[in-house]
């Protein structure tokens, strides 16, 4: 699919979440809730705001990709932290290029609530699948049951023509191929869940969806999809 020397991207956005990726900022403090050191970046098309954590595998970065914050008046074109510790959204949008938000440009401003949302916090590649880790304790119970994931690769073929449909790993446009979750064990403190999967492939976008997982008190995640770039 990708010619030889083609120099993979740490993260592949899904087109279905951000089909035009914008501005970007990196979270610099605590102050904005679990997320410091991570990455926030911008759709102008969605007018939505994506959360993107990073790690470097064999000295190359790659990470995954979750939804973040919606319902911005326009579409989300720069980010900024401001000094006072929130996300200042700057938006427009024109009839050539228009985006699914109500006005024609807005300054919407994000700040944190002040109460951790339960969350996949970061994921890490391993040799036999990922590790996830938590903001808040998991019920073992839900996270150590295969059925409540499910996991999945595709990959986007490199061509000169705009875009690209999802491809599985047989090369099938619209598809994507399942992977076998063989088990999900639970670290002794809750906060971080192995799963180790069969059938995984480098190269390919693994989107992991955590179904029915709950928190310790009983809260479900506030965003239970990602998508992982896995390269290395």
């Amino acid at each position: 699919v990708h010619p030889p020397r083609f120099q993979p991207p740490a993260v592949w956005f899904p087109r279905k979440l951000s089909p035009s990726t914008s501005g970007f900022v990196t979270v610099d403090s605590d102050r904005f809730g679990p997320f410091a050191g991570q990455m926030l970046i911008g759709d102008f098309q969605n007018a939505v705001v994506s959360r993107v954590f990073l790690e470097k595998v064999n000295g190359e970065w790659q990470g995954a990709v979750w939804p973040f914050a919606k319902g911005f008046y326009s579409g989300v074109n720069r980010l900024a932290m401001g000094r006072d510790g929130r996300l200042y959204v700057g938006g427009l949008k024109n009839t050539a290029w228009p985006a699914s938000a109500p006005k024609e440009f807005s300054l919407d401003r994000v700040e944190f609530t002040g109460q951790t949302p339960f969350e996949i916090q970061e994921v890490h590649a391993t040799p036999t699948g990922f590790e996830l880790v938590f903001t808040q304790p998991v019920d073992p119970v839900t996270a150590a049951l295969s059925d409540n994931y499910d996991v999945a690769q595709f990959t986007y073929e490199y061509h000169q023509a705009y875009g690209s449909a999802e491809m599985d790993q047989q090369g099938r446009k619209d598809s994507s191929t399942s992977l076998t979750i063989l088990r999900a064990t639970v670290s002794p403190d809750r906060t971080r869940v192995q799963l180790t999967l069969d059938g995984m492939k480098l190269g390919y976008v693994t989107r992991v969806r955590a179904l029915d997982l709950k928190s310790v008190d009983g809260q479900p995640l506030w965003h239970d999809t990602f998508y992982y770039t896995l390269n290395h």
